[in-house]
């Protein structure tokens, strides 16, 4: 049996030590991540994706 597992992903935090700018495009890093594991789970082909933890902040 194969799975992905991942965790804490935290979505709509807010970096607010950062400028405004940065911010947006730590949060549009984030949201891309998911791109990039979707791209994983076609490749790996696994049985089950497993997302645990803290998905939103």
């Amino acid at each position: 049996m194969r799975f992905i597992h991942t965790a804490d992903w935290h979505l709509g935090r807010q970096f607010n030590q950062f400028s405004k700018k940065t911010n947006q495009e730590l949060e549009y890093e984030m949201w891309g991540n998911i791109d990039v594991l979707m791209d994983k789970a076609e490749s790996y082909n696994p049985d089950f994706i497993l997302v645990v933890g803290d998905v939103f902040d």
